[in-house]
């Protein structure tokens, strides 16, 4: 389980990242989304008690998305390519991205969505 980080800044544009704190009935308790969505790339994580239980990552190649969104609460990942309304691919396991390199991420996504 991943916990809180301390830097709260997107680690591709290094801008802070918005808070917004919302109640869920599915959740039952409180949780906090934590967003970057700049010019190429949507950055987001949702923490809930101070656990991360999600963290999405859109990155933008030639005017085409590609998304991972990574359930850590739900033990899953889905990939797809597109907008919000494209297939989905679902993986049954969840990992923690090397979110040091955009790139690798972007040939991350590619390479899951092959499969």
């Amino acid at each position: 389980m991943f916990y809180f980080r301390d830097k709260i800044s997107c680690p591709f544009c290094l801008q802070e990242l918005q808070p917004r704190t919302l109640c869920s009935s599915y959740y039952k308790t409180e949780y906090t989304d934590y967003f970057c969505n700049t010019l190429g790339h949507l950055f987001s994580e949702r923490y809930v008690n101070n656990k991360l239980s999600i963290l999405k990552i859109k990155v933008i190649e030639h005017k085409i998305s590609y998304n991972i969104k990574i359930y850590f609460d739900s033990g899953y990942t889905e990939v797809w390519k597109g907008d919000i309304l494209s297939p989905r691919i679902k993986i049954n396991t969840t990992f923690m991205p090397d979110l040091n390199k955009i790139n690798k991420i972007k040939n991350k996504i590619k390479t899951l969505l092959i499969f």
